[in-house]
Parts: structure tokens; C-alpha cells; sequence
């Protein structure tokens, strides 16, 4: 019984210890230059940057703006950035929801054999990564001809 619980509690851990890797990430290249004791300079290198932010950035930036005092006042007391963020994140949850996309799946090292045995849903995943569509395929055997072909042409 014991070793359930301990499965349990060590599976929360590793879901709950994931790094807040855009914040983190922002907050590295965001005061990276930035004297940190000074607020003023940490609140004008927040605005400087997500003049310019993308993506996630900008995202996480919409957060960092409204926050932006709680921010260089965190940053003045020389905490590392991670736990910049998990401070931040006690203020604006948004702060460490933010993900990076993950990189689409390699075609090349796909076989046949590997893509039959795959789901249907599976298939559709890999091709929605890739942008590629499949009209008109209906069977498990289209999908896996569409994957090949988009293989091929990479």
C-alpha cells in the first residue's frame, strides 16, 4: 500500500516541479544586461522588450506588465529567475502555464512496419504537425500513404 502512495506522491511532484520554461527563458534574456538592484532599469527593461516579444513572449509579457512593480521588486532581491517566476506565478497563474511548442515529429526514422502499427489518432496528430492534409483519406492504410508521401518529399 505504501509503495502506491509513494508512486503517487513522486508523480505529483514530477507534474507540479515543471519548470516555468517561457518565464524563465524571458526573464534570462529580458535581464540579461540589466543591473538587477535597480527597479527603475528592470521595469524600463520590461517595456523595451515586449515592445518586440512574440509568441509566447508577448503572452507572457501581457502578464509581466500588469505586474510590473512586483516583478523588478522580486528581481532586486537577487532571486534566480525560476524562482522569480513561481513567486510571479502566486500573482498571475498565466506566468507558468505558458509552453513552449513542441517540435513536430521526425518523419525520417518512421517506418512502415511503425506506422501501421499506429492509431488512426496518431496519424492525425503527425499530420496536423505538419501541416499537411488528407482529404479524402478514410482508411488507416490513406493516412499511412499520406505520411509516407510527406516523408518522401522531405
Amino acid at each position: 500500500m505504501w509503495h502506491i502512495t509513494w508512486l503517487v506522491v513522486l508523480g505529483l511532484v514530477g507534474v507540479i516541479g515543471q519548470p516555468c520554461e517561457v518565464c524563465v527563458n524571458t526573464l534570462d534574456r529580458l535581464l540579461d544586461g540589466t543591473k538587477r538592484s535597480d527597479r527603475n532599469q528592470v521595469e524600463t527593461a520590461i517595456d523595451t522588450f515586449c515592445e518586440t516579444a512574440q509568441d509566447k513572449e508577448a503572452k507572457l509579457c501581457y502578464s509581466l506588465t500588469v505586474i510590473k512593480k512586483d516583478v523588478s521588486q522580486v528581481v532586486a532581491m537577487g532571486l534566480p529567475t525560476q524562482k522569480i517566476c513561481e513567486r510571479l506565478s502566486k500573482k498571475d497563474e498565466t506566468v507558468c502555464e505558458l509552453k513552449y511548442p513542441k517540435p513536430p515529429t521526425d518523419l525520417k526514422p518512421l517506418t512502415s512496419d511503425m506506422l501501421q502499427k499506429m492509431r488512426v489518432k496518431a496519424l492525425r496528430e503527425i499530420l496536423d504537425e505538419h501541416n499537411a492534409p488528407c482529404i479524402g483519406c478514410v482508411e488507416k492504410h490513406d493516412f499511412v500513404e499520406r505520411i509516407q508521401k510527406l516523408r518522401d518529399e522531405l
